[in-house]
Parts: C-alpha cells; sequence; structure tokens
C-alpha cells in the first residue's frame, strides 16, 4: 500500500492560502478566524503558525501573490503592441480585466481600507507590498516615458501611472457597482476617455 506523499513546505503553505481564500469568498469579509481557515487547510492552528504569524500574514501573502499575478497581466498585454499608446492602452485593458475575472482580488487590496482605524500591515510587509504595487504599475510608466519621448521625466511618467492606476480603481467600483449603467454609459467608453486624456497630458 502506498503512503500518502508528503507535501513540501511551499505545498503546505499554498493549500492554507487557499483554504483562507476560500474561507473569505464565502464570507464575503476577511474576518474569518484562523481556526475555520485551518479547518478548511486540513491543519491545525498551531500548524499555521509554523508557517504565518497570524491572519494579518496570510492576508499579506494573499495580496502579494495577487500583485505579482497583475503585474505580469499588464506587462504580457503591453507587450503585444510596439506602439506605446497602444500598449498603455491594453495593459489598462488588461488590468480592469484581471480584477473582473478576479473580483475577490479586487476587494482584497481594498480591504484595508474598508476597515476603521487599520494602517497597515505593519513597516516590513507594507513596505514589500509597496513595492509589489509599484512593479505592477512599472508597465503603465514605461508607456508615458516612450509616449512623452525625452521631455518626459521619470517623476512625471511615475504621476501619470499614480493617476492612471487611481482612475482604473474608480472604473472598476463603477464597473462592479453598476454605476456607469446609472450614468447611461458604460465602462468602456469611460477609460477609453480617460485614457484619450492621460496620453494627451504625456504628449504635453
Amino acid at each position: 500500500m502506498s503512503q500518502p506523499k508528503t507535501l513540501s513546505l511551499e505545498e503546505r503553505r499554498q493549500k492554507i492560502l487557499i483554504a483562507a481564500r476560500q474561507v473569505f469568498e464565502v464570507d464575503g469579509t476577511l474576518e474569518g478566524g484562523l481556526r475555520r481557515i485551518a479547518s478548511a487547510a486540513g491543519y491545525t492552528t498551531g500548524a499555521i503558525y509554523k508557517m504565518f504569524s497570524g491572519k494579518e500574514d496570510i492576508y499579506a501573502a494573499l495580496l502579494e501573490d495577487s500583485l505579482l499575478a497583475l503585474g505580469r497581466a499588464t506587462a504580457r498585454a503591453a507587450a503585444i503592441e510596439a506602439d506605446p499608446e497602444a500598449a498603455l492602452r491594453d495593459s489598462s485593458f488588461a488590468f480592469i480585466e484581471y480584477y473582473q475575472e478576479n473580483m475577490f482580488e479586487f476587494r482584497l487590496g481594498l480591504y484595508l481600507f474598508e476597515r476603521d482605524g487599520v494602517k497597515g500591515l505593519g513597516a516590513e510587509r507594507d513596505r514589500r507590498l509597496n513595492a509589489l504595487l509599484e512593479e505592477a504599475l512599472d508597465v503603465f510608466r514605461a508607456c508615458f516615458q516612450r509616449i512623452g519621448g525625452p521631455g518626459m521625466g521619470a517623476e512625471r511618467a511615475r504621476a501619470l501611472s499614480q493617476a492612471l492606476f487611481a482612475a482604473l480603481i474608480g472604473v472598476l467600483a463603477m464597473r462592479f457597482s453598476g454605476r456607469d449603467r446609472s450614468l447611461k454609459t458604460e465602462w468602456r467608453k469611460i477609460l477609453d476617455t480617460l485614457l484619450v486624456a492621460q496620453i494627451s497630458l504625456a504628449r504635453g
């Protein structure tokens, strides 16, 4: 009789993250306790503490994986087009499409803003997550630098990429809430208008 497969540390870690995601999605909140996550993963809470310091650590790991996947999705889309304006448009739509397909991750990214009194996940985690977000926005920054040419400074391109990120979050909020239809428009038209304005700013 064959022995059950012994999972590696990374496989056990991923199993816990999958269970946490399932618990959070079912609850519609990230308030689910470690005991429920442990039960869903088939582990004890003690086993979880060997890999994660607590629920905030699990949350940070989920968000880290999400930001890495988002960055890959936008980079793939931008790489298809040689023209920087087309690349900016394609990567922006890829950003929207990624979160449309992963609505939980959109809510995950905004969760800290929905909790009164929560300022972050600790300095080290916050630095890591902020760096990953900057990396995900690097695709937009590179497009803006190419659109603006030699006159486009790095800080200006970074500011435009951050403004686009904020606008994309707003478009997603309208898309998920149906507010675009309430305004008798459609999210794609809103995004097209935003991109025209952003490209115009980049051209100077």
